[in-house]
């Protein structure tokens, strides 16, 4: 019976043990989950936090062009307190955003080129987070398929898609179609077809913005080519050899020859003269440069029409186009990018304009300071050039 008694001892013991040993570890996974959801929670809420300030970010290049409309940014440049209950609201309880401001930025890649920066703070269940971005601005006309000083004359037909970056048409005067001089209102024509684009008409002088030659000249003399071309004689682009990947400055009328029907690259082409086209020339439209947007800009000096198409060719290019002058093509004219004619545009045969915003990182990329907006046009944000999360 002692031997008995003592089994039943150790037993009794041995599951004293036992159940000590299971509330340690029942203890030590509580404390094990709590840890884990605590993280769990600190995580959702810095996750919450950090998507709040981005959504504010968001917002802010959203409505920054708008500036001055409506009143958005009270006289300190933070965003009024209603228009960030509007973003707590579509938020919905993940995160909140406590404020949003904008600021000039002068410390940039490019010092000569205007920024802005966006600095928003968000909170979540006490966990605050901010994001400070600075984007690259520019004016708001290069945002447009085509951007005219002038009336546009399309006499036969026409295509103008503005695509999912929506370039719109903007003009001091009227756009008129082939059918009897009739003007073009934001639907289509029989003849002439407008996509994903609005027009704008009778807008005032000073939408498009004016351009620095000196600087040009300046970037021609630092990483390109300059050419000076008597008084009364043409250069023959002909005789320069490729341009397609250079920075050209022309200081004098040029001429496209018969003997160049294409070149490609995302280079620069400069004409303080006149430009006249005398070739069927295709710009990019070789296979490999799908992604290069060549820019051509003709001061037009001496001269009513800056740019001057033949009647029996035609110009196909990606790229972007800027005319001081009255742009007068008299046959067919293509492009994948943009058109700027501080004049008149015309076009006598078809016309096709898909607006791309590609040629801007081209102009960036050259380090072309880009003027701010004024009049009907205003600041719009390029790309990000620094970003920060603390």
């Amino acid at each position: 019976m002692k031997i008995k008694r003592d089994e039943e001892g150790f037993a009794l013991v041995l599951s004293m043990f036992i159940l000590v040993a299971v509330l340690l570890l029942v203890a030590s996974m509580t404390r094990m989950l709590q840890s884990q959801l605590d993280f769990y929670s600190f995580n959702n809420n810095d996750k919450q936090a950090f998507y709040a300030a981005e959504a504010g970010i968001a917002y802010g290049k959203e409505i920054f062009w708008n500036d001055g409309i409506g009143g958005v940014w009270d006289a300190d440049n933070n965003l009024i307190a209603s228009e960030v209950e509007k973003i707590n609201q579509k938020l919905s309880g993940n995160g909140e955003l406590d404020y949003l401001h904008k600021s000039d930025y002068s410390h940039s890649p490019n010092p000569n080129q205007p920024a802005v920066k966006l600095e928003a703070r968000a909170l979540s269940n006490g966990i605050d987070k901010k994001v400070i971005t600075t984007f690259y601005i520019y004016n708001s006309a290069f945002n447009n398929a085509i951007s005219s000083g002038g009336d546009i004359t399309i006499d036969n037909n026409g295509f103008i898609n503005g695509n999912i970056e929506k370039g719109d048409i903007y003009t001091k005067g009227h756009v008129y179609g082939p059918d009897g001089g009739t003007i073009i209102d934001n639907s289509s024509s029989d003849k002439v077809e407008i996509v994903d684009s609005e027009i704008y008409t009778e807008v005032s002088d000073d939408f498009i913005p004016n351009l620095d030659f000196n600087q040009f000249y300046n970037i021609a003399e630092d990483k390109g080519t300059i050419y000076n071309v008597n008084s009364g004689e043409v250069l023959e682009l002909s005789t320069l050899g490729d341009v397609g990947d250079d920075f050209t400055y022309i200081n004098g009328d040029l001429e496209i020859d018969p003997s160049v029907n294409d070149f490609n690259g995302s280079g620069v082409l400069v004409v303080t003269g006149q430009l006249n086209i005398k070739s069927n020339v295709e710009i990019n439209r070789a296979e490999g440069y799908e992604d290069d947007y060549f820019t051509i800009i003709v001061k037009g000096e001496g001269y009513s029409e800056g740019i001057v198409l033949d009647t029996d060719n035609a110009i196909d290019m990606q790229g972007f186009i800027y005319s001081y002058g009255n742009t007068d093509f008299k046959n067919t004219f293509n492009i994948d990018g943009a058109i700027v004619t501080k004049g008149s545009l015309s076009v006598k045969n078809s016309m096709g304009i898909n607006y791309e915003s590609g040629f801007l990182d081209s102009l960036f990329d050259w380090g072309i300071e880009f003027p701010v907006g004024t009049g009907e046009q205003k600041d719009s944000i390029y790309k990000v050039i620094n970003w920060s999360e603390n």
